[in-house]
């Protein structure tokens, strides 16, 4: 071995031959090796060829020479020094010894970047097969270029190592300066609440104040109150046979005037048929005692009684199908109303599951129920809910418009229908809806019945059935006006 360049003093530091070298440094003319200047197995014949790289160290043992940052195991895998593998194969595959080991290409040559020593990065015979080297030769390009990426700065296992002990101090440090902050302040609130505890010992503990009930609303609570309420009351002048001249409103409202007696409205119908609402019960029987009596304008007719019309209402958040016994009872024990509930003034009409209950979803029902004007106020006055079973149920104003499915007609149904000629709900031909053969997809196809007798040029493009019909909705705004409640409102 040639070893004239080698002044190491043999402390192990240059990083060359690590604690094992043995080169006594004090020969340089002669070159004696003692055969253990890179492992205890090196068995150096002083041909440069050994692969320990030891002719060019010029370490005098200062630790300057850049030899010292990593003390390194000569033997570990794949360390290449002199352009030669110490792993790859030294055998044929017949076993015998190779004279002359491959040098290895460039291209396969991967530096670590802390100790700057070289590795054979892939293609190493003498690797097993299932454990390649590192990487393949794109990726060693890759890792030997001058790059910042994190993921392409390559590192030998023993500098990848100390790297991570590093990072796992630092990491260390932070976590203990952390707890000790989480215990300064700790500390802080532990005697901040030391002080409350102090402080609410000594303050006064205020007494809760009196609970002073409510008292109940007198409107529903004062029978001689709930006596003098004002009822509007409506009767109907019918003409007899062989007339069909309606009375004269004016001469009847002159007969109000002259009796002091409270008139509402007035309305007629072609057929002579004359509507008078007054102020109440008591007002309605006087001017039909005057208008019966003496000279009066409705000698050739006759007054009929006609029960108001009331709101009608929906009930909706039902949790099950109940009796309507069940339902009265319960709704007139928890709500304000209660005690002008009677079979008149609270009549449940149906109760049934909604049609926006989902399959497989809890069932909603609701329940449609004709109630008196002072209930629908009482009702409206506490935001439209009705109290049961620890629930609030919402209520709707509900005005239904019967439709016969015969003659698309509306305020009566098939079984009472007069038509001869059935009238088809989706074009409006002579033919029943089901034996219709228009395609209903598209609109232009629809014509509602009721529409196109109207005759007024508005639009008649769907179905007689549809809930959004013109026809329909006016029929409701018709209910709609011909209920006391709702006219007191407006």
């Amino acid at each position: 071995m040639d070893v004239t360049k080698c002044k190491c003093i043999g402390d192990g530091k240059c990083g060359r031959g690590g604690l094992v070298c043995g080169c006594s440094g004090g020969s340089e003319a002669e070159g004696l090796c003692e055969g253990r200047c890179g492992s205890v197995s090196c068995e150096c014949t002083g041909d440069n060829t050994c692969g320990f790289g030891v002719v060019e160290c010029d370490c005098v043992g200062d630790g300057e020479c850049g030899h010292t940052v990593e003390v390194h195991d000569p033997k570990k895998k794949c360390l290449v020094t002199q352009g030669r593998c110490n792993t790859c194969l030294t055998v044929d595959d017949a076993g015998n010894p190779i004279t002359q080991p491959r040098v290895i290409p460039t291209l396969e040559l991967i530096s670590c970047r802390s100790c700057k020593l070289t590795f054979h990065g892939c293609g190493c015979t003498g690797l097993p097969k299932n454990k390649p080297a590192w990487s393949t030769v794109s990726l060693v390009k890759s890792f030997n270029s001058e790059t910042t990426k994190p993921n392409f700065l390559f590192l030998c296992d023993e500098c990848l190592t100390s790297f991570e002990q590093r990072e796992a101090d630092v990491e260390s440090e932070r976590i203990t300066r952390l707890e000790k902050r989480l215990i300064n302040v700790e500390g802080k609130i532990l005697s901040e609440l030391s002080e409350l505890k102090s402080l609410s010992s000594k303050a006064p503990v205020p007494s809760p104040p009196p609970v002073v009930p409510t008292p109940p609303n007198p409107l529903w609570t004062d029978p001689a109150r709930l006596d003098k309420l004002k009822v509007p009351a409506t009767f109907m002048v019918r003409p007899d046979s062989g007339g069909n001249a309606p009375v004269s409103l004016s001469k009847i409202g002159e007969l109000a005037d002259k009796q002091s007696i409270p008139v509402h409205s007035t309305s007629s119908d072609p057929q002579g048929r004359t509507w008078i609402t007054t102020q109440d019960q008591e007002s309605c029987d006087k001017l039909k005692l005057q208008l019966s009596q003496g000279e009066s304008p409705v000698d050739k007719s006759s007054i009929v009684d006609v029960y108001n019309k009331t709101p009608t209402v929906v009930l909706v958040g039902l949790q099950e199908e109940l009796d309507k016994e069940v339902i009265f009872d319960t709704i007139r024990r928890v709500n304000s109303f209660g005690s002008l509930m009677n079979s008149t003034s609270f009549r449940i009409l149906s109760v049934k599951q909604t049609k926006k209950s989902k399959q497989g979803s809890v069932p909603v029902f609701q329940c449609v129920v004709a109630v008196s004007d002072i209930i629908r106020k009482s009702i409206e006055d506490n935001k439209n809910r009705v109290y049961f079973r620890g629930n609030a149920l919402r209520a709707y104003d509900q005005f239904y418009i019967k439709r016969c499915n015969t003659c698309q007609s509306f305020h009566h149904y098939s079984h009472k229908c007069t038509s001869a000629t059935p009238v088809c709900a989706n074009c409006a031909g002579n033919h029943c809806t089901a034996d219709c053969t228009v395609d209903t997809s598209d609109t232009s196809n629809l014509r509602c019945a009721n529409c196109g007798k109207l005759g007024n040029g508005g639009d008649v493009r769907h179905r007689a059935s549809d809930p959004n019909c013109p026809s329909f909705l006016h029929e409701q705004v018709k209910l709609k006006n011909s209920i006391n409640y709702y006219n007191q409102k407006n």
